[in-house]
Protein backbone atom coordinates (compact mmCIF):
# COMPACT_ATOMS: atom_id res chain seq x y z
CA UNK A 1 0.00 0.00 0.00
CA UNK A 2 2.74 2.17 0.21
CA UNK A 3 4.51 1.95 -2.93
CA UNK A 4 0.96 2.56 -4.53
CA UNK A 5 1.03 5.91 -2.05
CA UNK A 6 4.32 6.97 -3.12
CA UNK A 7 3.59 6.03 -6.60
CA UNK A 8 0.97 8.20 -6.99
CA UNK A 9 2.45 10.70 -5.05
CA UNK A 10 5.46 10.73 -7.37
CA UNK A 11 3.00 11.07 -10.39
CA UNK A 12 1.23 14.19 -9.16
CA UNK A 13 4.43 16.17 -8.69
CA UNK A 14 5.63 14.85 -12.17
CA UNK A 15 1.68 15.93 -13.44
CA UNK A 16 2.22 19.47 -11.49
CA UNK A 17 5.53 20.15 -12.10
CA UNK A 18 5.12 19.86 -16.36
CA UNK A 19 2.43 22.19 -16.63
CA UNK A 20 4.75 25.10 -15.28
CA UNK A 21 7.15 24.50 -18.14
CA UNK A 22 6.40 25.96 -22.02
CA UNK A 23 8.35 24.33 -25.08
CA UNK A 24 9.66 26.46 -28.35
CA UNK A 25 9.43 24.44 -31.87
CA UNK A 26 10.36 26.06 -35.06
CA UNK A 27 11.58 25.92 -38.87
CA UNK A 28 14.86 27.27 -40.68
CA UNK A 29 14.99 28.20 -44.08
CA UNK A 30 17.28 29.24 -46.77
CA UNK A 31 15.82 32.91 -47.19
CA UNK A 32 17.58 32.73 -50.22
CA UNK A 33 16.33 29.49 -52.16
CA UNK A 34 12.48 30.01 -51.51
CA UNK A 35 12.36 29.19 -48.38
CA UNK A 36 14.06 25.66 -48.62
CA UNK A 37 14.36 23.78 -44.89
CA UNK A 38 17.75 23.62 -43.84
CA UNK A 39 19.03 20.20 -42.96
CA UNK A 40 20.82 19.96 -39.80
CA UNK A 41 21.09 23.09 -38.65
CA UNK A 42 22.20 23.69 -35.13
CA UNK A 43 19.92 25.57 -32.80
CA UNK A 44 20.95 26.53 -29.31
CA UNK A 45 19.27 28.52 -26.37
CA UNK A 46 21.80 31.09 -25.51
CA UNK A 47 23.94 30.67 -22.17
CA UNK A 48 21.07 27.22 -21.32
CA UNK A 49 23.36 24.22 -22.62
CA UNK A 50 19.84 23.33 -24.50
CA UNK A 51 21.29 22.32 -27.76
CA UNK A 52 19.50 20.75 -31.05
CA UNK A 53 19.05 20.29 -34.61
CA UNK A 54 16.59 20.72 -37.65
CA UNK A 55 15.35 17.22 -39.01
CA UNK A 56 15.02 16.85 -42.67
CA UNK A 57 12.53 19.54 -42.75
CA UNK A 58 14.58 22.10 -40.89
CA UNK A 59 11.77 21.52 -37.74
CA UNK A 60 13.13 21.70 -34.33
CA UNK A 61 12.01 21.41 -30.73
CA UNK A 62 12.36 22.05 -26.96
CA UNK A 63 10.32 20.80 -24.21
CA UNK A 64 10.23 21.22 -20.91
CA UNK A 65 11.63 24.80 -20.98
CA UNK A 66 11.14 27.36 -17.96
CA UNK A 67 9.41 30.47 -18.38
CA UNK A 68 10.92 33.40 -19.75
CA UNK A 69 13.15 35.70 -21.89
CA UNK A 70 15.78 33.31 -24.55
CA UNK A 71 17.87 33.86 -27.66
CA UNK A 72 17.83 31.23 -29.63
CA UNK A 73 21.32 31.19 -31.82
CA UNK A 74 20.62 29.40 -34.93
CA UNK A 75 24.20 28.22 -37.37
CA UNK A 76 24.90 26.34 -40.02
CA UNK A 77 28.03 26.35 -42.11
CA UNK A 78 27.99 28.49 -44.77
CA UNK A 79 24.81 30.56 -43.31
CA UNK A 80 25.29 33.68 -41.07
CA UNK A 81 24.71 32.82 -37.74
CA UNK A 82 21.29 34.40 -36.39
CA UNK A 83 20.34 35.26 -33.27
CA UNK A 84 16.48 35.13 -32.42
CA UNK A 85 15.17 36.50 -29.06
CA UNK A 86 11.64 34.97 -28.00
CA UNK A 87 9.70 34.65 -24.75
CA UNK A 88 8.61 31.06 -23.38
CA UNK A 89 5.41 31.05 -21.60
CA UNK A 90 4.02 28.74 -19.13
CA UNK A 91 1.92 25.39 -20.66
CA UNK A 92 2.50 27.20 -24.52
CA UNK A 93 5.03 26.46 -27.00
CA UNK A 94 6.32 29.35 -28.44
CA UNK A 95 6.96 28.88 -32.23
CA UNK A 96 9.83 30.47 -34.42
CA UNK A 97 10.29 30.61 -38.33
CA UNK A 98 13.31 32.12 -39.29
CA UNK A 99 15.67 31.98 -42.85
CA UNK A 100 18.94 31.75 -42.82
CA UNK A 101 21.07 34.68 -44.86
CA UNK A 102 23.87 32.63 -46.84
CA UNK A 103 27.37 33.47 -45.88
CA UNK A 104 29.13 35.80 -48.74
CA UNK A 105 32.96 36.54 -48.64
CA UNK A 106 34.32 39.84 -49.01
CA UNK A 107 36.72 40.72 -51.29
CA UNK A 108 38.44 41.80 -48.20
CA UNK A 109 39.26 39.36 -46.85
CA UNK A 110 41.39 37.78 -50.01
CA UNK A 111 45.50 39.46 -50.28
CA UNK A 112 48.04 38.77 -52.55
CA UNK A 113 51.15 38.20 -51.11
CA UNK A 114 53.17 38.91 -54.38
CA UNK A 115 52.34 40.65 -57.52
CA UNK A 116 55.53 39.05 -59.01
CA UNK A 117 52.80 36.11 -59.36
CA UNK A 118 50.57 37.76 -61.07
CA UNK A 119 53.08 39.69 -63.73
CA UNK A 120 54.74 36.06 -64.50
CA UNK A 121 51.11 34.51 -65.19
CA UNK A 122 50.07 37.42 -67.17
CA UNK A 123 53.33 36.47 -69.04
CA UNK A 124 52.84 32.67 -69.83
CA UNK A 125 49.15 32.96 -70.29
CA UNK A 126 50.18 35.60 -73.11
CA UNK A 127 52.86 33.60 -74.80
CA UNK A 128 50.50 30.54 -74.29
CA UNK A 129 47.47 32.70 -76.30
CA UNK A 130 50.38 33.80 -78.85
CA UNK A 131 51.60 30.35 -79.86
CA UNK A 132 47.80 29.33 -80.52
CA UNK A 133 47.15 32.18 -82.67
CA UNK A 134 50.69 31.43 -84.82
CA UNK A 135 49.00 27.69 -85.94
Amino acid sequence: MKFVFTVCCLMITFLAAGQYSGGIKGTVTDAAMNQEPVLFANVQIKDSGHETETNFHGNFEFNAIAPGEYTLVISYLGYETTEVPIIVNESNTTEVKTGLEVLLPSLGDFELEDDEVLKEGKIVAEQIVGEGSKE
